[in-house]
This record gives structure tokens, C-alpha cells and sequence, in this order.
């Protein structure tokens, strides 16, 4: 694999610190664009820390949503990786779907054809479509039209929910298994939504291989695990790696929903409108292109979640 300087946004992230690692480990030179207020989120005291370890990695300070700055951040690189998006808006903060899905892909490709840089991998979310009802999943479809009118040598990729040792889905409901027997469950209108869980480091594997996979070239990936699960399984599997006997306490979708019209504002309110609308349908889809495609071998929920839980402290 011919090594190549890759700039990363969303790199301080979850799926973003798995990724810069094998980014380095593969022989990759990686800038991650960081936040001066978040500089140390994922390299510790120190922003180099991995480069200080033997990787080629070092941080730039800018901003998705500032052009200026990703037009010099961008300079001298060969390939561009975009993970930055949320889960969650902070409309007091400026913190939109609009603003960080849509203007921040702007932005980015924008910088990207000013330095004539072709390659470009691109985080999505399962579920973008056109006619989606939650806006997360517009705004993703939106910023992904206009990487595929970008004229750009681009590879998208849609994952399911991805879980992980620093993922804030697993860890959540097992922080509240090892505090309490009790575990809400919210009731969606229809019967048992499924979801597809990904190991974050397939996620990661899959960007990597695809810097020297001209055959992912303007592709479009649905990225799930081996299996589907609905929401009370997960928390049974949880439980199970866990040692745990845990009570599912169900708790109707739409007096979730009358709370969160008046908490999802806070950042310790679990769930947001937007997150039970899209509870609501399943998230799944047919992984064997994106498993045959960059041969990697999908772990199982189980098996993965076995990797960092049983290690976690209780």
C-alpha cells in the first residue's frame, strides 16, 4: 500500500482516535484537524502523543465550519477523511445538523478541490435517504449529494450503530446496569425496531483498505454487523457479558418524547426527539458488499462488546 498524508476531521472522536491509529500503524501520514478547546480529547496531555509513540500523526487547529482555515490545513495532503457529524443539535451553541453535516461537508470539499486533491472517504449514517423523516438523516443525505456532485474520487459509507470502547450507546446502558437492577426500555409504536450493531474497528479497517481500493472509488457502503438485534436483545446481551440480572422496565415512546421536548436541550438527558423518531424504524441492511468488498470478517455484538466491558471496571 503506497503511504499517503491523509488529513482527518472528526479524528478526536470515537470512531476517528481507532481510525488515526490504524491510519499510523498502515505507514499513513495523518493531520487531524482538532479544536484548540479540544485539544487534548484524544491524544491525552498532549496533542502529539502518537506521533511522540513512532506514528506519523500530528494536530491542526481549525474548524469544519471555518474555510479559511481547512483550505490551509489541506495543504501538501493527498487524501481527506470526513467523519465529523453529531447525534445530537445544541441550538443555543450553534450546534446544528444543518451547520456540522451540511456546511461542514461545504466546507471540507470545497478546501479539498482548491488543493486538487482527488481521494476522499466519507462518513454517512444507515438510514440517509431523500424522504427520511428525522433531520439528522436529511442533513446526512444532503451532504452526501453534494460529495457525489463534488467531481471528487470519493468513497461513502453508511454505518449502522457503532459501538466501541469509547462508544456512548453500550457504555450507557451498561453504566446504568452495574448502578441499578432497573433498565428503562422505550415501547416504539411499532413492534421491536431492529438495529445492527458494528464493531468500530471494522468500521475503521474499512476506511483504511479503501485508500488503496480504486474499485471503491464513487461507491456508496451499508455498513451493519453479522447480525440484528432489537433493543431488548442488546440489553440482554449486555447483561449477559455483564453478569448482570437486569429488570426492563418499559416506558412508552411518547412520554419519552414529552421529556425530551423539555430536556433534550441538556446533554445528560439520554435521548433526544430526533433519536426516538428514529428508534421508531429499523436500522439494517445487507453488510456481504461491504464485508466481500474489503474482506473483513464482521464481529459479532457479543464478541465485541466482550473486548472492553469485561475489562471495564465495575
Amino acid at each position: 500500500m503506497k503511504a499517503m498524508r491523509v488529513f482527518v476531521t472528526g479524528g478526536t472522536g470515537f470512531v476517528g482516535h481507532v481510525l488515526v491509529q490504524k491510519l499510523v500503524q498502515t505507514g499513513h501520514e495523518v493531520t487531524v484537524l482538532v479544536r484548540k478547546k479540544g485539544a487534548s480529547s484524544i491524544f491525552g496531555d498532549s496533542p502529539l502523543r502518537l506521533s511522540a509513540s513512532g506514528g506519523g500523526t500530528v494536530p491542526f487547529y481549525g474548524d469544519v465550519l471555518d474555510f479559511t482555515s481547512l483550505k490551509l490545513g489541506l495543504k501538501d495532503h493527498d487524501a481527506v477523511i470526513h467523519l465529523v457529524g453529531i447525534i445530537r443539535e445544541f441550538l443555543k451553541k450553534g450546534i446544528t445538523f444543518q451547520r456540522l453535516h451540511v456546511e461542514a461537508t461545504e466546507n471540507i470539499i470545497n478546501a479539498a478541490k482548491f488543493h486538487s486533491i482527488k481521494r476522499y472517504l466519507h462518513m454517512s449514517a444507515l438510514g440517509t435517504s431523500p424522504n427520511a423523516q428525522a433531520r439528522y438523516h436529511q442533513t446526512k443525505f444532503q451532504a452526501e449529494e453534494i460529495v457525489r456532485k463534488s467531481g471528487l474520487d470519493y468513497t461513502i459509507f453508511r454505518p449502522s450503530v457503532i459501538f466501541g470502547k469509547e462508544d456512548e450507546f453500550v457504555n450507557m446502558f451498561a453504566g446504568m446496569m452495574r448502578a441499578f437492577p432497573i433498565v428503562p426500555l422505550v415501547r416504539a409504536r411499532r413492534a421491536s425496531p431492529l438495529l445492527q450493531p458494528i464493531f468500530v474497528e471494522d468500521v475503521a479497517e474499512g476506511f483504511v483498505s479503501a485508500l488503496s481500493l480504486p474499485e471503491t472509488i464513487g461507491q456508496t457502503y451499508d455498513l451493519g454487523g453479522p447480525q440484528s438485534y432489537t433493543l431488548s436483545q442488546i440489553l440482554d446481551i449486555i447483561a449477559k457479558v455483564l453478569d448482570r440480572k437486569i429488570l426492563k422496565i418499559q416506558v412508552p415512546i411518547w412520554w419519552m418524547r414529552f421529556l425530551a421536548t423539555f430536556l433534550d436541550q441538556f446533554p445528560w438527558f439520554p435521548v433526544t426527539r430526533e433519536q426516538l423518531l428514529m428508534l421508531q424504524r429499523d436500522n439494517i441492511c445487507d453488510p456481504a458488499n461491504f464485508s466481500k468488498t474489503f474482506s473483513i470478517p464482521l464481529t459479532p455484538f457479543e464478541e465485541g462488546i466482550r473486548k472492553y466491558l469485561v475489562t471495564s471496571p465495575k
